[in-house]
């Protein structure tokens, strides 16, 4: 079957929703696999649809792909396993020399965290050398050729080795100068006074602030506010006093600490230590780890000499000193 060109070549995003989708037979499963709601796998297969002029999913009823969706199911997986291929041999290439390390982290961590940090590794490790990738999401570490990955949301499936190095809390912080202009605060209803930043770098698919106050038993509407396409800019907006932001205290600990941020809900003896997964928040258990920033790498593959020093250095230096 031949696509239409005029009408655009699809994104890759796009195309790799439906090829997960497509290869798992559902949308929560390729949901799950991508670190993105279901519902924005439903977007980019519409997307994709409305890119092509053609229908791939049989509609109404369950996921059941058309002959168009068949085919190009098909030539998508055997053009992702021609991209895998080639990423094998760079990555293949690269290991001869294994002081290069290709590292993928969010673009807020490696800003807030990872690079004021950095030059304390390589000034004792001259020879390392690093390739950073922005990605807060899911990580295909063979077809990507990535060696570690530095997540706080993402759970990858089995065999994965996950080492938690940074312990962190989401918490709702403001400027305390924007407190003196408005009502006070002693519920989390109480800051739909107050603009809510928005962080689409974070939560580009779905209504983090939304998700949050469901997470404590509020079913609230917050499209409101201001939305920034990046976390730096979020938090930028945040310091200025524009607004109130859900953030990683473990990023914002210098100015929390310094009082620049005042922690309006998240460090209370009530209030709920809520994780970020696969695209929802959710309160941790009693018996469970609290959340972190952690380390991922797949479990068969052996860290090269380089990786397990920069690993055993994030370890060391996880303990959330001000940033």
């Amino acid at each position: 079957m031949i696509f239409p060109m005029h009408k655009g070549i699809p994104s890759l995003a796009a195309l790799r929703a439906f090829e997960c989708a497509a290869r798992h037979g559902n949308i929560a499963a390729a949901a799950r696999e991508l670190n993105v709601t279901h519902v924005a796998i439903g977007k980019q297969i519409r997307l994709l649809e409305e890119t092509l002029g053609a229908a791939l999913l049989q509609r109404p009823g369950r996921f059941k792909l058309t002959h168009a969706g068949e085919e190009l199911a098909q030539e998508l997986t055997e053009g992702f396993h021609i991209l895998a291929r080639a990423t094998r041999r760079l990555h293949a290439r690269r290991a001869e020399n294994g002081n290069i390390l290709s590292v993928s982290a969010g673009a807020a961590f490696t800003a807030r965290w990872l690079l004021p940090r950095l030059n304390g590794f390589t000034e004792a490790n001259p020879d390392a050398s690093f390739r950073l990738s922005f990605n807060g999401g899911g990580v295909d570490f063979e077809r990507e050729g990535v060696d570690l990955a530095i997540r706080r949301g993402w759970i990858p499936g089995p065999g994965y080795a996950i080492i938690p190095f940074l312990p962190t809390r989401t918490v709702a912080v403001c400027a305390p100068r924007l407190l003196q202009t408005g009502p006070p605060i002693t519920r989390i209803t109480d800051m739909l006074a107050y603009p809510l930043i928005h962080d689409a770098d974070f939560s580009a698919e779905c209504n983090e602030w939304k998700l949050w106050f469901a997470a404590q038993g509020e079913e609230i509407e917050t499209n409101g506010g201001l939305v920034f396409g990046s976390s730096a800019q979020a938090y930028q907006s945040v310091l200025e006093g524009q607004g109130i932001a859900l953030v990683s205290d473990a990023l914002l600990k210098g100015p929390i600490d310094r009082g620049n941020l005042t922690v309006l809900f998240g460090y209370g003896p009530r209030d709920p230590n809520l994780v970020w997964e696969n695209g929802g928040y959710r309160a941790i258990g009693p018996e469970e780890e609290p959340p972190a920033y952690r380390i991922i790498h797949p479990a068969g593959a052996r860290p090269s000499p380089m990786a397990q020093k920069f690993i055993a250095w994030l370890v060391k230096n996880g303990c959330g000193e001000g940033a």
